[in-house]
């Protein structure tokens, strides 16, 4: 698992590779719910100042400052 980076960087056919959590039913369910949150929390910022993303399994949801 510490060396799951080099997937991402090597030049064959292994570089498409994804590797995920396991969840269950319920906790995707909740990370949706999460995701929909933040989207929704980023849309109402009248700045446009901060995006806000869900980091982590089920963790929360972080503020960050915006690129734009």
């Amino acid at each position: 698992m510490e060396s799951m980076y080099k997937l991402r960087h090597d030049e064959s056919k292994f570089n498409r590779i994804v590797v995920a959590h396991d969840m269950t039913k319920i906790e995707r369910e909740e990370c949706k719910r999460l995701v929909s949150e933040a989207k929704s929390v980023t849309e109402d910022d009248t700045l446009g100042e901060y995006t806000y993303r869900v980091r982590g399994i089920l963790e929360k949801i972080l503020k960050n400052k915006s690129a734009n």
